[in-house]
Order: C-alpha cells, then structure tokens, then sequence
C-alpha cells in the first residue's frame, strides 16, 4: 500500500485516508450526502441545546491520535449545552445495508453521522460489537430506535 507514516499523530496514512478524511470533514461541516442520526438522549434535550451541539460538531476540528487513530476524522468529543457528546461517522451503501465497498466514492456512499451523549456510547458499541456485523444492525437501530 501506498502511503506515509505521520510521526506527529502516530499514523499511517493512504491516499485513500486522505480521501475519506476530506468526504468526512465536508459531511460533518455542511451536513450534505448523508444523514445526521440522534440517539434517545440527544432527542430528550431542549431544541435549542440540540441546535448548540450540531453547530459545535460542525465546526470542531480537536482531532487526536486517541479519537481518531486512523485519521478519518470519523470520531469527535465535545461539550455543548452542559453535555459531553460524542459523534461517529460511518460509510454505508446507498440503501444503508451494508458498508460501503469504497468510500472514497460518494455516488457508492452515504454517510451516517450519529449523535448520541457520552453515557449512550458504551451501550451502543456493546451492542455493535456483540453482533459482529454492525453494519447490518447499526442500520436496523437506526430506524428502529433513533431518531433521523
């Protein structure tokens, strides 16, 4: 593979990385080719504190080494209205059954942005990493128990 390793931040780095990052960074900046999901928490907040936060994801550029070991800028933390949140990125299909085969191409990927407040987050990868296909049921929770 084709690439560099980035001392600073302790990664290795593809032209496909560079990609994905880029796709990743204008979806969370402009919210277009994708869907925002929020999770039950998000939801039960006051309107305008659910605004303060997608304002603040939108504009958060503290990616880390330990939130973002692979570059992507999928993964971010914050804190907005008195909450510390989380938001993930994740590359589907287009009809958001399975991954995406590549996600360096926007018209094979839609992109799932999920909100959710920290306490949510473990409950969530405990279910995902349970399964073993996230994919599959990442997209079943997404209409079945989160609001889009």
């Amino acid at each position: 593979m084709e690439g560099w390793f980035d001392r600073k931040r302790g990664t290795l780095h593809s032209p496909d990385t560079d990609t994905i990052r880029k796709l990743h960074d204008a979806f969370r900046r402009s919210l277009a080719g994708g869907c925002v999901v929020k999770t039950d928490g998000i939801a039960a907040l006051p309107e305008m504190d659910q605004v303060e936060i997608i304002l603040r994801i939108r504009m958060f550029d503290d990616f880390n080494k330990p939130s973002d070991p692979y570059g992507e800028h999928d993964f971010g933390s914050l804190y907005a209205s008195g909450n510390k949140v989380f938001f993930e990125i994740e590359y589907f299909d287009k009809d958001l059954n399975f991954g995406s085969e590549n996600p360096t191409d926007p018209e094979m990927t839609t992109r799932v942005m999920t909100v959710m407040l920290a306490n949510e987050y473990c409950t969530l990868v405990i279910f995902l990493n349970f399964f073993d296909t996230a994919a599959v049921f990442f997209t079943h929770l997404i209409v079945g128990s989160f609001q889009v």
